[in-house]
């Protein structure tokens, strides 16, 4: 079944909230999954791991982080040096479940 190019545009300009309803957590597992990378990079280039920490708590997005998001950073540098051939991070799977979760009321 087609859908007609009117309902097609009407879609394109439709918020995305439907799809995610924390956007500032979202973003945090994006800021997650781009420390994962960089840090198994780095070990494979034989950085010790003292400085792949420092390295990542001084990149920009982390130096103003809450201290909840930067715990989540340090379990994530946590599981990837302990596991650094790991297919894949229960730490970024967590946050993006709470990411898609109902959102919170404050």
């Amino acid at each position: 079944m087609k859908l007609p190019p009117a309902l097609i545009v009407a879609f394109a300009f439709l918020p995305d909230c439907a799809f995610s309803q924390d956007k500032k957590l979202e973003a945090v597992c994006g800021n997650l999954f781009g420390a994962r990378l960089t840090a198994i990079r780095l070990m494979q280039e034989g950085w010790p791991a003292q400085r792949i920490v420092e390295d990542a708590i001084n990149r920009p997005e982390w130096r103003s982080a809450s201290m909840q998001d930067r715990k989540l950073l340090m379990d994530l540098l946590q599981e990837t040096m302990q596991a650094p051939g790991a297919p894949s991070s229960e730490v970024i799977r967590d946050c993006m479940r709470r990411a898609e979760g109902p959102p919170k009321t404050q």
